[in-house]
């Protein structure tokens, strides 16, 4: 059930809108001179802008003139006795009822810069590189040991190609657990201290961390593994339909063409939107490990929050990406340098892992980012 909350949108006198979480925070607001008193307000975006005189709940704010009685007593019951003494950290203010959020582009920005403080905190940094070490050194490791298990014991070439496919299983599923761990943990981590407005220690962030881990896991296996699963049949469609381009020909019918020139799209068009759902999996972390919804209710608040509010979490998303990947390139661009003449020499563990570590800064964003993501879309949904 929604929660009925207070919000108001507030125009200033140059046009900027920001958004308060309540009647008090505009008041305090007022009363500090952070909100011109010439500007304007609205319940939500459906209504008309009037100015703050003309609201009740800002009459004696703005004018000096009391209220009706019981408007005034809502009012002091509700407004704050006075600013924090405890300075809030930038995690925190996110939480702060008092705090005023620029609407649209500009907001998701803050929001940003925000969760890139956060993710950059010495603990979750620490934690995003050792889970990518973990992750890149089962990745490479496993096929490793087995190819040398292998030629420890002088099997065929054929017997240990044949043994390929579920090897690179196995290790795909390994790293997807090391993945996911590193995932729940950074997730709640950031979720407590949202929560709390405090410092949140590895202890508590592991706490069912078991159940949060095998829901990841299920998120990875069903929605991500299926999607490229999907790609890879797409892929394969117009040959299956249709002969292969260079025996059709001249003498290839229009409607053989045309057919071919159909499905390519639709699996064009198909493709693009399994990356899209690709990468919204990544608010499921919030849902799944943050809130602790069970796998299906999960996956319905998610469908609900992406339908409800697709614009806005599409923007962020591509935002906190890209963060990422710029975070990352200085990284990752030296040791992939590095890599090419000593890669010969090199274990494969030790190349994969080094890889994977240059991701550190993108896992951190991205994972921290998307709980900020997630609390926008909830707190839109909620209040609008």
């Amino acid at each position: 059930m929604k929660q009925r909350r207070e919000a108001w949108y507030i125009r200033f006198p140059n046009g900027q809108e920001i958004k308060a979480k309540s009647t008090a925070a505009v008041i305090y607001h007022i009363q500090q001179g952070t909100i011109p008193k010439n500007s304007w307000a609205r319940r939500s975006r459906a209504e008309a802008w009037m100015k703050l005189e003309w609201h009740a709940e800002f009459t004696e704010a703005v004018t000096g003139i009391k209220p009706p009685l019981q408007v005034e007593e809502e009012a002091r019951s509700s407004s704050p006795a006075g600013p924090s003494e405890i300075p809030l950290s930038r995690v925190a203010e996110r939480m702060d009822p008092m705090q005023l959020r620029t609407v649209g582009v500009r907001g998701l920005l803050d929001d940003l810069l925000a969760a890139i403080d956060s993710a950059f905190r010495r603990e979750k940094l620490f934690l995003a590189m050792t889970g990518l070490a973990l992750t890149g050194l089962v990745f490479g490791g496993i096929p490793y040991l087995v190819q040398k298990l292998a030629n420890g014991v002088d099997l065929p070439v054929e017997t240990v190609e044949s043994k390929s496919g579920p090897v690179d299983f196995l290790a795909t599923i390994g790293a997807a657990i090391a993945l996911a761990l590193t995932n729940a943990i950074l997730t709640k981590m950031t979720y407590l201290e949202m929560s709390t407005s405090r410092a949140v220690t590895l202890r508590e962030a592991a706490r069912g961390i078991v159940t949060s881990v095998a829901k990841l896991m299920m998120v990875y296996i069903v929605l991500v593994g299926g999607a490229f699963y999907l790609m890879s049949l797409l892929h394969r469609l117009p040959a299956w339909i249709t002969a292969p381009p260079t025996e059709l020909g001249a003498a290839a019918g229009l409607s053989t063409r045309v057919l071919g020139a159909v499905v390519s799209m639709f699996g064009l068009l198909a493709e693009v939107i399994l990356w899209a759902i690709i990468v919204l999996t990544w608010l499921l972390s919030p849902i799944l490990v943050g809130e602790e919804y069970s796998l299906v209710g999960g996956i319905r608040e998610w469908i609900s929050l992406a339908t409800a509010n697709f614009n806005r979490i599409a923007l962020a998303e591509v935002m906190t990406i890209g963060a990422g990947l710029l975070l990352s390139a200085p990284v990752y661009l030296p040791i992939q340098r590095a890599l090419v003449p000593f890669s010969a020499y090199l274990p494969a563990p030790i190349e994969t892992m080094a890889l994977a570590l240059s991701g550190t800064a993108f896992l951190a964003t991205v994972t921290v980012g998307n709980v900020f993501i997630y609390l926008d879309a909830k707190y839109e949904q909620n209040e609008n």
